[in-house]
């Protein structure tokens, strides 16, 4: 198979399975809103503090979010 078949194929399959997906998930869960974007947060905040840029404090800032210190 080519690799536009292969993404043919993928995109069916998406566009099959997208409409369970929304109407099951939403904008998230309580597994994704309560364990993985504070640990993702965490995450990108050590990440742009190790490399001394700021650039996700610089984001957060932007988008008028607050995130204390862990």
């Amino acid at each position: 198979m080519s690799n536009c078949e292969d993404n043919h194929i993928a995109r069916q399959s998406w566009e099959r399975n997208a409409r369970f997906w929304d109407e099951r998930m939403g904008e998230g869960n309580d597994f994704v809103n309560v364990l993985e974007w504070p640990a993702i947060e965490r995450l990108f905040r050590r990440c742009s503090c190790a490399l001394r840029d700021g650039l996700f404090s610089q984001s957060c800032i932007r988008a008028s979010t607050t995130h204390p210190a862990s």
